[in-house]
């Protein structure tokens, strides 16, 4: 069965024309929320990305040059 937020991830890639077939799905997941962090809301110099199917897109790049990018973006975080 496919989650919710799967759904969302399925249609940001098909608005942003992305193909997230190889990608793992929880990963692009934490990948747009991180990525959001460059809308603006942390001050213009950060208004980097207008929309989420943005956030896909530089969340997918991330990904294709490491699969676990995010996973290991946390654990340096913490």
């Amino acid at each position: 069965m496919i989650t919710f937020s799967e759904f969302c991830i399925k249609n940001l890639a098909k608005q942003a024309k992305v193909d997230i077939a190889c990608l793992d799905k929880k990963q692009l997941e934490m990948g747009v929320k991180v990525e959001r962090e460059h809308n603006g809301k942390m001050g213009k110099d950060t208004k980097v990305i207008k929309n989420d199917a943005e956030a896909l897109k530089i969340a997918v790049a991330h990904l294709r040059e490491d699969p676990k990018y995010y996973t290991k973006l946390k654990k340096i975080e913490h």
